[in-house]
């Protein structure tokens, strides 16, 4: 994975954690979107509701679709709290082939869904190790060696500015529209 022209001695590690529905997800999707300069590889999870109320969730390959994750409908043997977790991902290898040529890795949400899908739990282990640049959300029950933002409704603007702001730093872009 050291392809990659940004490749660095002491990559990026920036997680967001906070209570559910803070917007650690929105902020996720918002900075694929700010970052469109970037060579980008991850996923994120989109919530699935039927009239109204939370019934799943979709696996979301940054680029390139998605596929099921969780469901309060058996799709999987393993559970957590209400919701059956798929046993396999049909699009991780889009994920895997994407991380090879990407700047920066985005990931949301590593926690304990995740942690029940036995290979996508490998490649999220994988990414942690390498030398990518990484900025995720984490459940919060998750310790993870890097630096942490806690979300909340009131700092939710100022941490997408310090999470970008780190992003221009370790990439070595000026404050606004990145040059590659």
């Amino acid at each position: 994975m050291q392809n990659s022209p940004w490749f660095k001695e002491n990559p990026l590690r920036l997680f967001v954690t906070g209570r559910p529905g803070v917007g650690k997800t929105t902020l996720i999707k918002g900075l694929v979107s700010e970052l469109r300069e970037l060579k980008i590889a991850g996923f994120y999870t989109e919530e699935v509701r039927e009239r109204g109320e939370r019934t799943g969730f979709l696996f979301v390959v940054i680029g390139d679709g998605s596929c099921p994750l969780a469901s309060t409908k058996p799709i999987g043997k393993e559970r957590v709290g209400r919701y059956f977790v798929v046993d396999s991902l049909t699009l991780l290898p889009q994920v895997k082939q994407r991380l090879e040529v990407a700047d920066l890795v985005i990931m949301d949400e590593i926690g304990p869904m995740e942690k029940k899908i036995g290979d996508l739990w490998k490649l999220i282990q994988g990414v942690l190790s390498s030398n990518k640049p990484v900025v995720a959300s984490v459940h919060r029950s998750m310790n993870i060696e890097g630096k942490r933002y806690e979300l909340t409704p009131v700092n939710r603007d100022r941490v997408r500015e310090d999470i970008l702001n780190e992003i221009r730093r370790y990439f070595g872009t000026k404050q606004g529209t990145f040059s590659l």
